[in-house]
C-alpha cells in the first residue's frame, strides 16, 4: 500500500528531474559540437579565400567557446539584452562574441563574478562589420530602434541581391570571418547617393535562444565591432 500511495508518487517526479538534467547535459553536449564543428568550416573558409588570393598564410584561427545559459533578459523590447550564467570566474570578458549554431547572436558588453549581460544584434547600439558571401561587398550590419536589422553603407555599383546571404566580415576586429549573420531580405535606395542599404532577414531568432556560446580564443575580447 505505502510503496503505491507514497513512494511511487515521490519516485516520478524525481525520475523525471533526473531525465530532464540528463536531456539538458545532452544538448549541451551536441550544441558544443556543432559550434566546434561551424567554427571549423568558418576557419577553413578563411584559408581558402587566402589562398586563392595567393596570399601569405600566416596564422590560422584559432577559437574556444563555453557553453551559456541565458536566464533572463534586461530593458524594453527594442533595447533589450540578454543575461548569461558564467562570467568573470569562467574566463568571461567585455566583447567576446556570442554565437548559435545558426549564426551570430551578439557579443558581451559587462560582466560580473557568475554573470555576463550580452548586447544582441537586433539592439540599435550593436553594430558589426559584414560582407556579402558571394561577391563580399563589405557593409555594417545596424539595427533600427524597431528591432530590424540592415547591413548599411554599401557603395553604389555593388552587386548585391535579395536572398544574397551576409557573413561576418573580414575587417571585424572581434568576431571570425565567414560566421552566418542572415539573409538580404530588400534592397533599399537611400538619397545619399553614394550608399544604399539591405534589410536583413537574420538566421538567429533572440526570443527563441536557451543556449549560447560564447567565443574565448586568443583572437575574441578585442575592442571593435
Amino acid at each position: 500500500f505505502l510503496s503505491k500511495t507514497l513512494y511511487f508518487p515521490l519516485m516520478t517526479p524525481i525520475g523525471r528531474i533526473k531525465n530532464y538534467q540528463e536531456l539538458i547535459k545532452e544538448n549541451r553536449k551536441l550544441l558544443e559540437k556543432l559550434i566546434d564543428f561551424d567554427l571549423e568550416i568558418a576557419k577553413y573558409k578563411k584559408l581558402l579565400a587566402i589562398k586563392n588570393s595567393n596570399k601569405q598564410i600566416n596564422n590560422t584561427i584559432r577559437n574556444k567557446f563555453k557553453i551559456a545559459e541565458i536566464i533572463g533578459i534586461t530593458g524594453v523590447y527594442t533595447q533589450r539584452n540578454i543575461i548569461l550564467n558564467i562570467g568573470d570566474l569562467d574566463g568571461i570578458k567585455v566583447d567576446m562574441p556570442i554565437i548559435s549554431i545558426n549564426g551570430i547572436v551578439g557579443k558581451i558588453i559587462s560582466v560580473s563574478k557568475n554573470i555576463s549581460i550580452g548586447l544582441p544584434f537586433n539592439n540599435k547600439d550593436f553594430k558589426l562589420a559584414v560582407m556579402d558571401k558571394t561577391n563580399c561587398t563589405q557593409g555594417l550590419l545596424e539595427a533600427e530602434v524597431s528591432g530590424t536589422n540592415f547591413m548599411n553603407y554599401i557603395k553604389i555599383g555593388s552587386q548585391v541581391s535579395v536572398g544574397d546571404t551576409v557573413v561576418t566580415s573580414n575587417l571585424s576586429q572581434i568576431f571570425p570571418q565567414n560566421l552566418l549573420v542572415g539573409t538580404i531580405k530588400k534592397i533599399i535606395k537611400i538619397n545619399s547617393g553614394m550608399y544604399y542599404k539591405a534589410e536583413i532577414e537574420p538566421f538567429v531568432n533572440i526570443e527563441n535562444l536557451g543556449m549560447v556560446a560564447i567565443l574565448v580564443g586568443e583572437n575574441n575580447g578585442k575592442k571593435g565591432n
